[in-house]
C-alpha cells in the first residue's frame, strides 16, 4: 500500500514540474580531462632509414653503388593547432647523413642520374672510386591523428620541401706508382629542392609497463613510442643531380600532449 502511495506522488510531482516549467536537474556532463582529448605538444626522435630507390627510373644508382645504405636520421614536430578530437596539425624538421661509396662511370659513357637510358658494363670504371653524401634539411606541415583517447596509437602524415645538399667526390684514376693523396678529387657538390610527403604510425610502447607509464608523465612526457615511417623524395629544382628518393625506416620517438 505505501509503495503504491510513493508512487502516486512521484507521478504527481513529475507532472507538476512539467505543467508549471519547472526542468528537472540534469547531471553536469562535461567531460572531464580523463576522458577528453589530448592534443599533441612535441614530437621528436631518432632512428634508422633505409632507402629503397636512389635516382631515376634507370639503373644508374645501382651500377655505381649497387644497393643503397642505412643512415641516421632525427626529427622534431610542433603542434601548432589542435583541432580537436585527436586531430592535430603542426609543422616538422627533419635532417640526416647518407653516405655511400661506389665505382665511377668512364669519362666517355658518363650520365647525370636524370640520362635516358641504363649504364652498361661499360659505361662503368672500377679503378674508380666515387663517394656520395646527402644531408637533406627539411621542413613540413604535418597533420597527425589518434582515434584513441589514451593516444596509444597516433596517425602521422606530412607534406613539405627540403633543401637538401650533395656532394658526389670522385678519385682520378692514375698510375700505382703515384700517390693518390697528392691528388685534388674532382668534386661536385651543391644544393638540390625537393619535394616530400610521407606517413608513419606511432605505437606507445611505454603502456607495457604502466609504472613506468606513469614516471614519464610526471616529467611531462605521455609515451615512447616505436614509429615505422615512410617518406618519397622528389627533385624539384636540379643543380648537382636527380637523387629521388624512396625511404622507409623506424624512429624511436618521444610525445608530449597538452589538455
Amino acid at each position: 500500500m505505501w509503495r503504491k502511495i510513493s508512487l502516486s506522488l512521484l507521478l504527481f510531482s513529475s507532472f507538476s514540474n512539467l505543467a508549471f516549467g519547472v526542468e528537472p536537474e540534469i547531471a553536469d556532463s562535461k567531460p572531464t580531462t580523463e576522458d577528453s582529448y589530448k592534443s599533441r605538444g612535441y614530437h621528436f626522435g631518432f632512428g634508422l632509414a633505409q632507402p629503397t630507390s636512389i635516382g631515376s627510373e634507370n639503373n644508374y644508382y645501382e651500377k655505381l653503388f649497387s644497393s643503397p645504405s642505412t643512415y641516421p636520421e632525427i626529427w622534431g614536430e610542433f603542434t601548432l593547432l589542435p583541432i580537436g578530437g585527436g586531430l592535430d596539425l603542426g609543422v616538422s624538421i627533419r635532417s640526416g647523413v647518407y653516405k655511400d661509396t661506389g665505382n665511377s662511370a668512364l669519362k666517355s659513357g658518363s650520365l647525370d642520374l636524370d640520362a635516358n637510358r641504363d649504364l652498361e658494363d661499360g659505361d662503368v670504371d672500377s679503378t674508380q672510386r666515387s663517394r656520395l653524401t646527402i644531408i637533406p634539411f627539411q621542413a613540413a606541415v604535418n597533420l597527425s591523428y589518434s582515434p584513441f583517447k589514451s593516444r596509444i596509437v597516433v596517425f602521422n602524415v606530412w607534406n613539405g620541401l627540403s633543401y637538401t645538399f650533395i656532394e658526389n667526390t670522385t678519385q682520378a684514376s692514375l698510375d700505382s706508382t703515384i700517390d693518390q693523396s697528392d691528388v685534388t678529387p674532382y668534386v661536385n657538390s651543391g644544393f638540390n629542392q625537393e619535394g616530400v610527403v610521407g606517413a608513419s604510425i606511432s605505437f606507445d610502447v611505454s603502456r607495457i609497463d604502466p609504472s613506468a607509464a606513469y614516471s614519464l608523465k610526471v616529467y611531462g612526457i605521455n609515451g615512447i613510442f616505436l614509429t615505422p615511417f615512410y617518406q618519397k623524395v622528389s627533385t624539384l629544382v636540379n643543380k648537382v643531380g636527380v637523387y629521388d628518393r624512396d625511404i622507409i625506416g623506424l624512429m624511436f620517438s618521444f610525445e608530449t600532449v597538452g589538455t
